[in-house]
């Protein structure tokens, strides 16, 4: 008789894949499965981004004021909860842009 049955062995398999692929969101302080490192999902971001971009009118004028406006209210108010939860630095490498 086997020591595991093969759904034991497989749902063990399953848990610890998926356990050691969990981080703790540091502005949530959930646990969350990170599929892909950000090395790699950056990248891809930014691809998608500057496809956004070409294929969308961006905001001129006033709108664009606005926008860039409430970005860095949010930049800011991201900043401040950081250096609150003892990590000031975190944020230091995010390039921003607003449009």
């Amino acid at each position: 008789m086997p020591l595991l049955s093969q759904t034991t062995l497989l749902s063990l398999i399953l848990f610890l894949s998926l356990n050691t692929g969990c981080s703790t969101n540091q502005l949530t302080g959930k646990k969350v499965f990170n599929a892909f490192p950000n090395s790699q999902l950056f990248p891809m971001a930014i691809q998608q981004y500057n496809g956004f971009l070409k294929n969308n009118k961006v905001l001129k004028g006033s709108k664009s004021l606005e926008v860039k406006a409430i970005g860095e209210r949010i930049a800011n108010a991201a900043q401040k909860y950081f250096a609150f939860k003892g990590a000031p630095n975190h944020l230091k490498d995010y390039q921003r842009e607003y449009n």
